[in-house]
Protein backbone atom coordinates (compact mmCIF):
# COMPACT_ATOMS: atom_id res chain seq x y z
CA UNK A 1 0.00 0.00 0.00
CA UNK A 2 1.47 3.32 -1.04
CA UNK A 3 1.88 5.85 1.74
CA UNK A 4 -0.08 8.50 -0.15
CA UNK A 5 -3.06 6.15 -0.52
CA UNK A 6 -3.00 5.33 3.17
CA UNK A 7 -2.64 9.00 4.09
CA UNK A 8 -5.60 10.01 1.93
CA UNK A 9 -7.74 7.30 3.47
CA UNK A 10 -6.74 8.22 7.00
CA UNK A 11 -7.35 11.90 6.37
CA UNK A 12 -10.83 11.05 5.18
CA UNK A 13 -11.66 8.99 8.24
CA UNK A 14 -9.79 10.88 10.97
CA UNK A 15 -9.75 14.53 9.94
CA UNK A 16 -13.18 15.11 11.51
CA UNK A 17 -14.29 14.57 15.07
CA UNK A 18 -17.87 13.38 14.48
CA UNK A 19 -18.50 9.68 15.20
CA UNK A 20 -19.42 8.90 11.56
CA UNK A 21 -15.82 9.60 10.56
CA UNK A 22 -14.64 6.63 12.61
CA UNK A 23 -16.42 3.90 10.69
CA UNK A 24 -14.55 0.61 10.34
CA UNK A 25 -17.05 -0.85 7.86
CA UNK A 26 -16.61 2.06 5.48
CA UNK A 27 -12.86 2.03 5.99
CA UNK A 28 -12.68 -1.72 5.30
CA UNK A 29 -14.80 -1.33 2.15
CA UNK A 30 -12.42 1.29 0.77
CA UNK A 31 -9.44 -0.92 1.62
CA UNK A 32 -11.04 -3.71 -0.43
CA UNK A 33 -11.44 -1.23 -3.28
CA UNK A 34 -7.66 -0.87 -3.15
CA UNK A 35 -7.30 -4.68 -3.22
CA UNK A 36 -6.17 -4.73 0.43
CA UNK A 37 -7.29 -6.68 3.48
CA UNK A 38 -6.86 -5.92 7.15
CA UNK A 39 -3.78 -8.07 7.64
CA UNK A 40 -1.49 -7.65 10.63
CA UNK A 41 0.93 -5.48 8.67
CA UNK A 42 -1.83 -3.25 7.32
CA UNK A 43 -3.23 -2.80 10.83
CA UNK A 44 0.19 -1.77 12.14
CA UNK A 45 0.63 0.66 9.24
CA UNK A 46 -2.77 2.16 9.91
CA UNK A 47 -2.01 2.55 13.62
CA UNK A 48 1.40 4.11 12.89
CA UNK A 49 -0.11 6.65 10.50
CA UNK A 50 -2.84 7.52 13.00
CA UNK A 51 -0.23 8.14 15.70
CA UNK A 52 1.81 10.31 13.34
CA UNK A 53 -1.28 12.39 12.67
CA UNK A 54 -1.91 12.67 16.39
CA UNK A 55 1.67 13.81 17.01
CA UNK A 56 1.29 16.58 14.44
CA UNK A 57 -1.53 18.25 16.37
CA UNK A 58 -0.61 21.04 18.71
CA UNK A 59 -0.39 20.03 22.36
CA UNK A 60 -0.99 16.30 21.83
CA UNK A 61 1.28 13.33 21.30
CA UNK A 62 1.10 9.59 21.69
CA UNK A 63 3.31 7.61 24.03
CA UNK A 64 6.24 6.31 21.93
CA UNK A 65 5.54 2.74 20.85
CA UNK A 66 8.92 1.58 22.16
CA UNK A 67 7.95 2.80 25.63
CA UNK A 68 4.50 1.19 25.37
CA UNK A 69 6.10 -2.14 24.41
CA UNK A 70 8.61 -1.83 27.25
CA UNK A 71 6.03 -1.13 29.96
CA UNK A 72 3.76 -3.95 28.78
CA UNK A 73 6.79 -6.26 28.77
CA UNK A 74 7.49 -5.27 32.40
CA UNK A 75 3.89 -6.08 33.35
CA UNK A 76 3.79 -9.44 31.49
CA UNK A 77 -0.03 -9.73 31.50
CA UNK A 78 -1.57 -13.16 31.90
CA UNK A 79 -4.79 -14.67 30.58
CA UNK A 80 -7.82 -13.30 32.42
CA UNK A 81 -6.13 -10.18 33.83
CA UNK A 82 -8.16 -7.00 34.29
CA UNK A 83 -6.21 -4.08 32.85
CA UNK A 84 -7.00 -0.38 33.13
CA UNK A 85 -5.52 2.72 31.53
CA UNK A 86 -7.22 5.74 33.15
CA UNK A 87 -5.60 8.20 30.71
CA UNK A 88 -5.62 5.94 27.68
CA UNK A 89 -5.30 8.39 24.80
CA UNK A 90 -5.86 6.31 21.67
CA UNK A 91 -5.51 3.05 23.62
CA UNK A 92 -1.98 1.95 22.70
CA UNK A 93 -1.20 0.36 26.10
CA UNK A 94 -4.45 -1.61 26.03
CA UNK A 95 -3.99 -2.69 22.40
CA UNK A 96 -0.45 -3.88 23.09
CA UNK A 97 -1.49 -5.75 26.26
CA UNK A 98 -4.24 -7.45 24.27
CA UNK A 99 -1.66 -8.86 21.85
CA UNK A 100 0.34 -10.39 24.73
CA UNK A 101 -2.36 -12.48 26.44
CA UNK A 102 -5.86 -13.80 25.77
CA UNK A 103 -9.18 -13.18 27.49
CA UNK A 104 -8.11 -9.92 29.08
CA UNK A 105 -10.67 -7.51 30.49
CA UNK A 106 -9.56 -4.14 29.11
CA UNK A 107 -10.81 -0.77 30.35
CA UNK A 108 -9.81 2.71 29.25
CA UNK A 109 -10.78 6.26 30.17
CA UNK A 110 -10.04 9.24 27.91
CA UNK A 111 -11.16 12.84 28.33
CA UNK A 112 -10.41 13.98 24.76
CA UNK A 113 -13.27 13.18 22.37
CA UNK A 114 -11.15 12.65 19.27
CA UNK A 115 -8.65 10.40 21.06
CA UNK A 116 -11.58 8.41 22.43
CA UNK A 117 -13.00 7.95 18.94
CA UNK A 118 -9.64 6.78 17.61
CA UNK A 119 -9.33 4.34 20.54
CA UNK A 120 -12.73 2.90 19.64
CA UNK A 121 -11.66 2.55 16.02
CA UNK A 122 -8.41 0.78 16.96
CA UNK A 123 -10.34 -1.51 19.31
CA UNK A 124 -12.54 -2.55 16.37
CA UNK A 125 -9.58 -2.68 13.98
CA UNK A 126 -7.77 -5.22 16.18
CA UNK A 127 -11.03 -7.05 17.09
CA UNK A 128 -10.13 -6.37 20.69
CA UNK A 129 -13.04 -5.59 23.03
CA UNK A 130 -12.16 -2.57 25.19
CA UNK A 131 -14.63 -0.89 27.53
CA UNK A 132 -13.99 2.81 26.91
CA UNK A 133 -15.31 5.85 28.75
CA UNK A 134 -15.11 9.38 27.31
CA UNK A 135 -14.81 11.38 30.52
CA UNK A 136 -12.39 12.85 33.06
CA UNK A 137 -10.95 10.02 35.16
CA UNK A 138 -10.64 12.31 38.19
CA UNK A 139 -14.42 12.84 38.28
CA UNK A 140 -15.33 9.13 38.33
CA UNK A 141 -16.57 7.43 41.48
CA UNK A 142 -14.74 4.43 42.88
CA UNK A 143 -17.50 2.08 41.71
CA UNK A 144 -17.53 3.37 38.12
CA UNK A 145 -14.62 1.11 37.18
CA UNK A 146 -13.74 -2.45 38.25
CA UNK A 147 -10.69 -3.12 40.37
CA UNK A 148 -7.76 -3.90 38.08
CA UNK A 149 -4.70 -6.04 38.71
CA UNK A 150 -2.61 -4.14 36.11
CA UNK A 151 -2.83 -0.39 35.51
CA UNK A 152 -0.84 1.52 32.89
CA UNK A 153 -0.74 5.29 32.71
CA UNK A 154 1.18 8.05 30.99
CA UNK A 155 -0.88 10.85 32.56
CA UNK A 156 -0.99 14.47 31.45
CA UNK A 157 1.45 16.62 33.43
CA UNK A 158 0.08 19.92 34.67
CA UNK A 159 -2.35 21.60 37.03
CA UNK A 160 -6.04 20.92 37.54
CA UNK A 161 -8.52 23.66 36.77
CA UNK A 162 -11.41 22.62 39.01
CA UNK A 163 -10.23 22.89 42.64
CA UNK A 164 -13.46 21.26 43.83
CA UNK A 165 -11.97 17.91 42.80
CA UNK A 166 -9.45 18.14 45.64
CA UNK A 167 -12.00 17.33 48.34
CA UNK A 168 -11.99 13.66 47.25
CA UNK A 169 -8.23 13.18 47.73
CA UNK A 170 -6.10 12.51 50.80
CA UNK A 171 -3.19 14.57 49.44
CA UNK A 172 -4.72 17.76 48.09
CA UNK A 173 -2.34 19.05 45.47
CA UNK A 174 -3.03 20.84 42.20
CA UNK A 175 -0.72 18.45 40.32
CA UNK A 176 -2.78 16.39 37.87
CA UNK A 177 -0.41 13.41 37.90
CA UNK A 178 -0.30 13.38 41.73
CA UNK A 179 -4.09 13.13 41.91
CA UNK A 180 -4.21 10.45 39.21
CA UNK A 181 -1.69 8.29 41.08
CA UNK A 182 -3.76 8.47 44.26
CA UNK A 183 -6.89 7.40 42.38
CA UNK A 184 -5.02 4.66 40.53
CA UNK A 185 -3.97 3.05 43.82
CA UNK A 186 -7.62 3.00 44.90
CA UNK A 187 -8.61 1.31 41.62
CA UNK A 188 -5.99 -1.41 42.10
CA UNK A 189 -6.72 -4.91 43.40
CA UNK A 190 -4.69 -6.27 46.30
CA UNK A 191 -1.33 -7.43 44.91
CA UNK A 192 -2.07 -5.62 41.66
CA UNK A 193 0.61 -3.54 39.95
CA UNK A 194 0.83 -0.01 38.52
CA UNK A 195 3.16 1.13 35.73
CA UNK A 196 3.00 4.92 35.55
CA UNK A 197 5.16 7.58 33.88
CA UNK A 198 5.89 10.55 36.16
CA UNK A 199 7.92 13.76 35.86
CA UNK A 200 11.09 13.42 37.92
CA UNK A 201 10.02 16.33 40.10
CA UNK A 202 7.44 14.04 41.70
CA UNK A 203 10.33 11.93 43.01
CA UNK A 204 12.07 14.68 44.98
CA UNK A 205 10.09 17.92 45.23
CA UNK A 206 9.56 18.99 48.85
CA UNK A 207 5.95 19.99 48.22
CA UNK A 208 5.20 16.39 47.14
CA UNK A 209 6.92 14.62 50.05
CA UNK A 210 3.51 13.87 51.61
CA UNK A 211 2.45 12.22 48.36
CA UNK A 212 5.52 9.94 48.38
CA UNK A 213 4.80 9.02 51.99
CA UNK A 214 1.16 8.29 51.08
CA UNK A 215 2.23 6.06 48.17
CA UNK A 216 4.68 4.17 50.40
CA UNK A 217 1.92 3.57 52.97
CA UNK A 218 -0.53 2.27 50.38
CA UNK A 219 1.79 0.25 48.14
CA UNK A 220 5.27 -1.18 47.73
CA UNK A 221 7.69 0.61 45.43
CA UNK A 222 8.83 -2.21 43.15
CA UNK A 223 10.91 -0.14 40.77
CA UNK A 224 11.98 3.36 39.76
CA UNK A 225 13.20 3.44 36.16
CA UNK A 226 14.78 6.68 35.00
CA UNK A 227 14.01 7.20 31.29
CA UNK A 228 16.25 8.77 28.60
CA UNK A 229 16.11 12.56 28.59
CA UNK A 230 14.87 12.80 25.02
CA UNK A 231 12.17 10.15 25.10
CA UNK A 232 9.28 12.62 24.70
CA UNK A 233 11.05 15.28 22.66
CA UNK A 234 10.15 17.47 20.84
CA UNK A 235 6.80 17.46 22.65
CA UNK A 236 8.08 17.88 26.20
CA UNK A 237 11.66 18.22 27.41
CA UNK A 238 11.33 17.38 31.10
CA UNK A 239 12.99 14.31 32.59
CA UNK A 240 10.70 11.40 33.42
CA UNK A 241 10.70 8.04 35.18
CA UNK A 242 8.48 4.98 35.45
CA UNK A 243 7.16 4.12 38.90
CA UNK A 244 6.20 0.48 39.37
CA UNK A 245 3.97 0.00 42.41
CA UNK A 246 2.47 -3.14 43.92
CA UNK A 247 -0.56 -2.94 46.21
CA UNK A 248 1.12 -4.84 49.01
CA UNK A 249 3.17 -3.81 52.01
CA UNK A 250 5.11 -7.08 52.09
CA UNK A 251 7.85 -6.11 49.61
CA UNK A 252 10.80 -4.08 50.89
CA UNK A 253 13.20 -4.14 47.93
CA UNK A 254 13.17 -1.72 45.00
CA UNK A 255 14.86 -2.17 41.62
CA UNK A 256 16.57 1.09 40.57
CA UNK A 257 17.94 1.67 37.11
CA UNK A 258 18.90 4.56 34.89
CA UNK A 259 18.30 4.04 31.15
CA UNK A 260 20.64 6.25 29.11
CA UNK A 261 19.19 5.32 25.71
CA UNK A 262 16.23 3.52 24.15
CA UNK A 263 18.58 0.72 23.06
CA UNK A 264 18.70 -0.46 26.69
CA UNK A 265 14.95 -1.06 27.11
CA UNK A 266 14.89 -4.78 26.32
CA UNK A 267 17.87 -5.44 28.60
CA UNK A 268 16.25 -3.60 31.50
CA UNK A 269 13.02 -5.57 30.98
CA UNK A 270 15.04 -8.78 31.37
CA UNK A 271 16.77 -7.44 34.48
CA UNK A 272 13.43 -6.47 36.02
CA UNK A 273 12.18 -10.05 35.62
CA UNK A 274 15.38 -11.28 37.30
CA UNK A 275 14.64 -8.96 40.20
CA UNK A 276 11.07 -10.31 40.50
CA UNK A 277 12.46 -13.85 40.56
CA UNK A 278 14.93 -12.97 43.35
CA UNK A 279 17.94 -13.30 41.06
CA UNK A 280 20.88 -10.93 41.03
CA UNK A 281 20.78 -8.09 38.52
CA UNK A 282 23.68 -6.99 36.34
CA UNK A 283 22.20 -3.65 35.31
CA UNK A 284 20.89 -1.32 38.02
CA UNK A 285 20.70 -2.06 41.71
CA UNK A 286 18.28 -3.64 44.18
CA UNK A 287 17.85 -1.45 47.27
CA UNK A 288 16.13 -2.31 50.53
CA UNK A 289 13.66 0.11 52.15
CA UNK A 290 14.17 2.65 49.37
CA UNK A 291 10.59 3.96 49.67
CA UNK A 292 11.33 5.15 53.22
CA UNK A 293 13.73 7.72 51.76
CA UNK A 294 12.36 11.20 51.22
CA UNK A 295 14.05 11.46 47.80
CA UNK A 296 13.24 8.78 45.20
CA UNK A 297 15.50 10.18 42.47
CA UNK A 298 17.50 7.39 40.84
CA UNK A 299 20.26 9.74 39.68
CA UNK A 300 20.65 11.21 43.17
CA UNK A 301 20.85 7.74 44.71
CA UNK A 302 23.56 6.60 42.31
CA UNK A 303 25.48 9.84 42.78
CA UNK A 304 25.43 9.30 46.54
CA UNK A 305 26.45 5.65 46.10
CA UNK A 306 29.38 6.58 43.88
CA UNK A 307 30.46 9.20 46.41
CA UNK A 308 30.28 6.67 49.26
CA UNK A 309 32.31 4.16 47.22
CA UNK A 310 34.89 6.83 46.47
CA UNK A 311 35.11 7.93 50.10
CA UNK A 312 35.39 4.29 51.16
CA UNK A 313 38.33 3.78 48.82
CA UNK A 314 39.99 6.98 50.08
CA UNK A 315 39.49 5.89 53.70
CA UNK A 316 40.86 2.44 52.93
CA UNK A 317 43.92 3.91 51.19
CA UNK A 318 44.50 6.25 54.14
CA UNK A 319 44.41 3.34 56.57
CA UNK A 320 46.95 1.45 54.45
CA UNK A 321 49.29 4.43 54.54
CA UNK A 322 48.90 4.89 58.28
CA UNK A 323 48.80 1.29 59.42
CA UNK A 324 49.98 -0.85 56.50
Amino acid sequence: MKNQDLNKLLQKYFARTNPEAFNLKGFNKELEGLNLKLSGNVKENIKDEILKGLDSRKGQFATPQLLVDFMVELASPNEGDTILDPTCGVGTFLIRAGTKAKKLRLFGVEINRENYQVARFLSDLYSMPIDLLNTDYLTLGYKDLPKANIIFSNPPFGRIRDKRLLQDFAIQTGSTEALIIQKIIDNLEENGEVFVVVPNGLLFRNDLSKLRKYIAEKASLLSVISLPNDIFRPYIGIQTSILVLKKSTQIESTYLVNIPSLDELSLVAEQYQRFLNNKSVVVGEVVGKFSSRDNWSVSKYFQETELKDYLGKVTSATKQIQFG
